[in-house]
């Protein structure tokens, strides 16, 4: 994370995320897939760069895992962040995972190029200044504080 001191997420959520991060590894290995854990994956824009980690890439796919405490719809922006790693990874398959604490739900998605250039379009927004505050939305993002200024 490039600003952990503006992180948004309470200590117990990192924990969960974490624990849910470590069942799903126990799972990849049990079904003995190829895997890469926390990929570090990047898009260059004209005057930026979006960065992320992807929480597990194998040969056909990419994993986005979310810790819940009830399985739901994944979020949009879960499935916005999953398919932005899909296009930085060149990949076409991905899956949101959701995790209880007990069990794991699987959403599966195909990449999305016009949601890629939708999600492109908002960075370009938030970076020109040219942009509406969502401030439901703001609260879970790490960079808020610039915006918020």
């Amino acid at each position: 994370m490039k600003y952990p001191e503006y992180d948004r997420f309470s200590p117990d959520s990192a924990r969960k995320g974490r624990i849910a991060e470590e069942e799903f590894k126990k799972y990849l290995r049990k079904r003995k897939e190829t895997f890469r854990h926390q990929v570090a994956l990047e898009y260059a824009a004209t005057d930026y760069t979006i960065a992320g980690r992807a929480d597990f890439i194998t040969p056909s796919r990419i994993y986005e895992v979310k810790h819940v405490n009830k399985f739901r719809k994944p979020l949009k922006s879960w499935v916005g962040q999953l398919n932005l790693y899909l296009g930085m990874a060149g990949k076409e398959n991905g899956s949101v995972i959701e995790f209880n604490g007990k069990k794991f739900r699987e959403y599966r998605f195909d990449f999305s190029s016009r949601l890629f250039k939708e999600s492109i379009s908002f960075f370009d927004r938030i970076h020109s200044g040219n942009y509406r505050k969502d401030l439901r939305q703001c609260r879970f993002c790490n960079y808020s504080f610039i915006c918020l200024k």
